[in-house]
């Protein structure tokens, strides 16, 4: 039995702590193979960041806290919002047909929100955020690149706006795979 890969990530989410290069979940490791550090231009050029064809988007720098703690644990960071249009970037260094979870920290003051995803050109489940949060605004949302997806080293990322109830926000992508 035990958990899936996305339900032993369900309990990162509201965690302020930066991620090690190992995380350890339920005796499961898994290792940081790269990170997305949204409007740090080197890491944006060398993952090929872009967010296009938008009706609406900007940058936002932010300290919201986390609900880790009582009265909340405040971290900055700086990323961008968009309505419409999409969103891509490449995850480097991957190895061949292994899970591969991706990590954003959002914005969750309005979560509820939708995305098509596409995975070098094949179509993957949709990224949803559910529910909200208007006093701890940050969450670490996972999302699972199924194994089959996972066919080269390198992994292109799309991400469709779909709906929401304002605009689909993203400050940093972390992503694991199995150890």
């Amino acid at each position: 039995g035990g958990l899936s890969i996305g339900e032993l990530w369900d309990g990162v989410k509201t965690s302020s702590s930066p991620f090690a290069a190992t995380v350890t979940l339920e005796k499961q490791k898994f290792k940081r193979i790269d990170e997305v550090d949204v409007l740090d231009k080197a890491s944006e050029k060398s993952h090929e960041f872009k967010v296009s064809g938008y009706d609406d988007m900007y940058r936002s720098r932010q300290t919201f806290k986390y609900p880790d703690t009582e009265e909340g644990t405040p971290v900055k960071d700086q990323g961008v919002a968009f309505e419409g249009g999409k969103c891509t970037f490449t995850i480097n260094k991957a190895k061949l047909k292994r899970d591969i979870v991706l990590v954003f920290r959002i914005d969750y003051t309005h979560g509820e929100w939708e995305g098509n995803v596409a995975i070098n050109g094949q179509k993957a489940k949709p990224w949803t955020v559910e529910g909200r949060d208007r006093t701890f605004r940050w969450r670490n949302w996972p999302y699972v690149i199924p194994a089959e997806l996972v066919e080269e080293d390198s992994i292109q990322v799309e991400i469709e706006f779909v709906k929401a109830a304002r605009d689909i926000n993203l400050f940093r992508v972390w992503a694991f795979q199995p150890a």
